[in-house]
């Protein structure tokens, strides 16, 4: 799943580049169609295509934490890129809100064509929710890796971000379906397509922690995650725009549009929730019958470890992690119920020629992975010396 996530992600930031190159050559040879992919729809603007440009380059320089080579180089350019699309993002937000002309609009392309003037204010201009997007992705990026600590757990506010500009590339689409053609909200097609992708991608980045760690993650709220939350997103989607269609058509009344997408809603959505009910039940029926069959081995390894007289111990070299097992502490004469001793607190078990010679065949194993059977004296807790024979060898995780 995580692999799935990352090719999203740098299919997202190439669609983002692709879509912006191609309304470029729009503007730069008088194509239309590259301009607006319906005709007679608001085309995307010069602005809006080098932003798109620009913000699908930075999720490609960004899109993988501490990426090799030139880690530090990746980033500084990523962020700086981020930075461009969110000024152009605040400068046109402050364009419409105080009307203001700052000279940004037509800095690329001087146009005075009314028909390049359809969905804004004025020629150039990107569409208020447009510019928010811009805003708010570009910040996303540049705090892509920046956690907050709150009450033990951790947040991250880039995906904060991108899920607020994933609801207004929705709210740039239902315009554009719904046909209200709204002047805030009426937004080229192919821009708001390839802003939800940019939030989607930006949320899905980082595998370690928020939303996307949920995603990828094998536990139950994990799989309800990855089930439920593409049907939140169509479903309303496609019932709202047969709603407002029948509506408009004349085939219902408004009364009764609303009426058919309420149940509808309920319909569908009930119906997925008990289909997931059923798949998450069956997942924790397995699940259940694992842990029971787990834990039957496991008790069958503590006898037979008994009955041998045997045990075995694990330590993790770069955490400093140490298991015993029963058989072990029973050796030792130690209580089980104890938390295992660390690594060096291991010595109080050996006379200290034996554990010299333990720590030396440790060492070998770790830096060579030659396995090692030494005969060693253990000193039990009640003061006791046993003669013992130690097998050990290195795990490589790769």
């Amino acid at each position: 799943m995580v692999r799935a996530l990352n090719r999203f992600v740098g299919f997202t930031s190439l669609f983002s580049v692709t879509v912006g190159l191609l309304a470029l050559i729009g503007w730069t040879f008088g194509i239309a169609v590259l301009k607006s992919v319906i005709p007679g729809q608001v085309i995307i603007k010069p602005n809006a295509a080098v932003c798109l440009v620009l913000i699908g380059l930075s999720l490609w320089l960004l899109r993988k934490k501490d990426d090799r080579p030139f880690p530090h180089l990746k980033k500084l350019g990523g962020q700086l890129l981020a930075a461009i699309v969110a000024l152009v993002g605040l400068l046109s937000l402050t364009e419409h809100i105080f009307g203001w002309d700052l000279g940004i609009d037509q800095l690329l392309f001087l146009d005075e064509n009314p028909w390049e003037a359809f969905g804004s204010v004025r020629p150039g201009l990107i569409a208020p929710i447009t510019a928010l997007d811009f805003l708010l992705l570009g910040l996303a990026l540049i705090l892509q890796d920046w956690t907050i600590g709150l009450r033990a757990r951790r947040y991250w506010p880039a995906q904060f971000l991108a899920f607020l500009a994933g609801v207004g590339a929705i709210v740039g689409l239902l315009d554009f379906v719904l046909g209200t053609h709204t002047s805030y909200t009426h937004i080229a097609l192919q821009a708001a397509v390839t802003l939800l992708l940019l939030s989607c991608g930006l949320v899905s980045a980082r595998t370690e922690g928020g939303l996307a760690a949920l995603l990828t993650s094998s536990s139950v709220g994990g799989a309800l995650t990855r089930q439920l939350l593409p049907a939140a997103v169509i479903i309303p989607l496609v019932i709202g725009t047969l709603a407002w269609t029948t509506y408009a058509a004349g085939l219902y009344s408004e009364w009764g549009s609303g009426a058919l997408m309420t149940v509808a809603m309920i319909v569908l959505l009930g119906s997925l929730t008990v289909w997931n009910g059923y798949i998450i039940d069956r997942s924790d029926s397995e699940r259940r019958k694992a842990e029971g069959s787990l834990r039957r081995r496991e008790e069958e390894l503590r006898e037979a470890q008994r009955l041998a007289r045997v045990g075995n111990w694990w330590w993790d070299p770069k955490t400093g992690n140490v298991t015993w097992s029963e058989g072990l502490y029973r050796i030792a004469g130690d209580d089980p119920k104890l938390p295992p001793p660390g690594y060096k607190e291991q010595s109080r078990f050996y006379t200290p020629e034996s554990f010299v010679r333990l720590e030396a065949a440790v060492e070998k194993a770790i830096q060579t992975g030659t396995p090692y059977e030494l005969e060693l004296e253990m000193v039990r807790a009640d003061g006791a010396i046993r003669s013992v024979t130690s097998r050990g060898e290195a795990e490589r995780v790769t």
